[in-house]
């Protein structure tokens, strides 16, 4: 089969039509065919083919072929070609077309208007892949022979074909115009009507990722075709349904004429029932197989499942080095369960490589709920201590400075101080809302400061504007207006000094310290022991919550 051009061969000789007879018949007796590919006539050009008969009437003459075995006047006639100018001829009034009346059989006639309609620039790709369809399926016509009829390369009558495999929600786009005739032709990749109807809804919210067609060509690779680097079975496996994938002739790596872009490691499999078969039958074997650690507890996964799992952050093989969560001394999660009662998963990948995996959560838990249960060292109950220590103190701070507080708010003028006090109340209050603080401080209830009196109208601005301030600046470092960035308290200082108010702080600060920092050690302490002391007690809750962590470990 010689190529002339790109998707054009030379035709095959065609059976030789009989001659036919050319005669004027009334346009009444003609009849379109139901076997026209073409269904759509563009209304531009049928106003100027109208003008055409018009202004010189029919110059080339329709092909007919009698229908029935009625003769005469009421003899009946089938269009097989020139159903355009029959329908402007009617348009124009004419009584009498000519015509060349030939002796054809169905199957001629599929193929003429076939031929006929190809040779017009504006036969649609759906119209034209309906033709092909019927050669195909009602004449049982093979690939090469099928491309040899009319003319065109086996590739170029495939893809045409495919594009009525098209979900009809994109073959109307396409006939629209509204989708790409090389988009479309993509799309005919993913054989599923499911998988097509995912990727329309996909595409209907994400239609900016597909401005490239190679971008489409990468979607529709990556996530919708069954690509034999991704099976979730060993490809090369002989003991499976089919038997070794490389040996299909279903594969796109077989038919490179046809999926020139799909060869390679980008090798595809156009099979999805036998997909499944194998994928099922791997399963079934893998369980089989690892059957004993079934019996022991263990939960066994195999192909997809398995990489899924090995995918999730929560899982670790036992051979990797745990990263958070344990002590140095474990260079392994293995190392960790050791002399544990605790039952890894079994992953056997889609290669048929096993792998142990322990859910990291879950290990970690049991490994510090196993050190709770131990009597505390004398290190860390030093180190409780101390930080209980720090922690009243933070305390005795904020309360003394809402005692110098509450006097301070009531003689400050300044908008903007004023502002940095309301922050500041915020901070040491550990209150997240102005309005809290602003209620607090003003009496300014809900209703008050609904209703905006012209008494309150100063403090109420006050407030919004600060209100606005906060969301501005996201609340969570805020240190008040005209203030340097640091600690709370050190903002507070500087409000103090501005008003010759330091010594007040000192004092009150002093006495809050000394106060709630008396008796913390021995507070702390008493604490301490009475947690050692209370060991016997939680020991059985200890023990229920490792048996909760191995049966969390057993689950995905």
């Amino acid at each position: 089969m010689k190529t002339e051009e790109k998707g054009k061969v030379t035709p095959a000789a065609a059976e030789p039509l009989k001659q036919g007879r050319l005669e004027m018949i009334a346009v009444s007796a003609l009849e379109p065919s139901l076997t026209n590919p073409r269904k759509v006539f563009e209304e531009n050009a049928m106003k100027d083919l109208l003008a055409s008969i018009k202004d010189k009437g029919v110059i080339q003459p329709l092909v007919v072929r009698r229908k029935g075995s009625a003769s005469g006047a009421r003899a009946r006639y089938e269009i097989v070609c020139g159903e355009r100018r029959y329908k402007a001829s009617m348009a124009a009034g004419l009584q009498e077309l000519p015509c060349m009346i030939s002796e054809l059989t169905d199957q001629q006639v599929v193929e003429i208007q076939i031929i006929e309609n190809m040779q017009r620039a504006d036969l649609s790709p759906l119209e034209e892949a309906h033709g092909y369809d019927q050669l195909h399926d009602k004449y049982k016509y093979d690939w090469p022979e099928l491309a040899a009829r009319v003319g065109k390369s086996q590739e170029y009558v495939f893809t045409r074909l495919n594009l009525l495999k098209l979900i009809p929600e994109f073959q109307a786009k396409l006939a629209k115009g509204e989708l790409k005739l090389t988009y479309a032709e993509e799309i005919t990749k993913i054989q599923s009507p499911e998988e097509q109807k995912k990727l329309a809804v996909y595409w209907k919210d994400n239609a900016w990722a597909f401005d490239e067609l190679e971008s489409l060509k990468t979607h529709i690779r990556d996530h919708y075709l069954l690509q034999l680097r991704c099976a979730p079975f060993p490809v090369k496996a002989a003991g499976l349904p089919g038997g070794p994938c490389g040996q299909c002739a279903k594969r796109t790596g077989a038919q490179s004429d046809l999926f020139g872009d799909l060869q390679g490691k980008n090798d595809t499999c156009r099979d999805a029932s036998c997909w499944a078969e194998k994928k099922k039958e791997y399963e079934k074997q893998g369980l089989e197989k690892y059957d004993e650690y079934v019996k022991k507890g263990h939960k066994v996964l195999i192909g997809a499942a398995a990489e899924a799992a090995m995918a999730k952050c929560i899982y670790a093989k036992t051979t990797d080095k745990p990263e958070y969560g344990l002590p140095d001394k474990f260079k392994t999660w293995g190392q960790a369960i050791e002399g544990k009662d605790y039952k890894t998963i079994i992953a056997v990948d889609s290669n048929g490589r096993k792998h142990e995996l322990v859910n990291t959560t879950a290990v970690s838990k049991m490994y510090h709920d196993s050190r709770k249960s131990a009597s505390p060292s004398k290190r860390e109950k030093d180190l409780a201590v101390k930080m209980a220590e720090g922690k009243l103190k933070e305390e005795a701070g904020n309360l003394a400075a809402i005692d110098v507080l509450k006097p301070l708010e009531e003689k400050i003028d300044d908008i903007d101080v004023l502002s940095d006090v309301i922050f500041l109340r915020m901070l040491v209050d550990h209150s997240g809302r102005v309005a809290d603080v602003i209620e607090k401080v003003w009496g300014l209830t809900p209703k008050v400061y609904a209703e905006g009196t012209r008494k309150h109208m100063e403090k109420i601005l006050v407030a919004q504007a600060i209100g606005s301030q906060l969301i501005e600046d996201g609340g969570s470092n805020w240190n008040g207006p005209n203030l340097k960035a640091g600690k709370p308290r050190e903002s507070f200082r500087e409000i103090l000094e501005h008003f010759d108010l330091q010594h007040i702080y000192n004092i009150a600060f002093k006495s809050h310290l000394e106060e709630v920092t008396k008796t913390a050690a021995e507070e702390e302490a008493k604490k301490v022991k009475e947690a050692v002391d209370e060991k016997g007690k939680r020991k059985k809750a200890q023990e229920a919550q490792v048996y909760l962590a191995h049966k969390e470990a057993g689950a995905l």
